[in-house]
């Protein structure tokens, strides 16, 4: 799958009032077009039981020289379980997500006109968890 990040190149904020005497500041993203690449597998146990598992690669979207923690955007790895099961006019269904993001360095500057920094080692590990009912009617 292709995502078209490449058109996200700046933010520009403008000030009421100037904030450390600057009323403009332009932040540079730069972000880059990436691929995802995915597999899935579904497995019907029986009549009521569906059981499914799948695996994701996401190419990081934000280059080195942008990278800030308020997005901590790396290449990520998503492995995936669930099911349903079905009984009556029922269906529960179950999906649990792990996301591990590879670790990344940044040692440039944040934020041209305010001059800060996000220097340091950033990684990350994301659950996700998704439960649902459905009645037929």
């Amino acid at each position: 799958l292709w995502e078209g990040w490449s058109d996200y190149d700046t933010i520009e904020t403008r000030f009421d009032r100037p904030v450390f005497g600057v009323t403009t500041d332009i932040m540079v993203k730069e972000w880059k077009d990436t691929l995802t690449y995915n597999l899935g597998l579904e497995y019907l146990y029986s009549d009521d039981l569906t059981l499914r598992t799948g695996y994701l690669y996401r190419e990081g979207a934000v280059p080195d020289h942008t990278f800030d923690p308020s997005l901590p955007d790396a290449d990520a790895h998503l492995l995936a379980l669930g099911g349903d099961y079905g009984w009556g006019r029922y269906t529960l269904s179950l999906a649990y997500v792990y996301e591990w993001q590879e670790e990344r360095d940044k040692e440039t500057n944040l934020g041209a006109s305010l001059g800060g920094t996000a220097n340091g080692r950033y990684n990350s590990d994301i659950h996700f968890l998704a439960a649902s009912l459905k009645m037929k009617f």
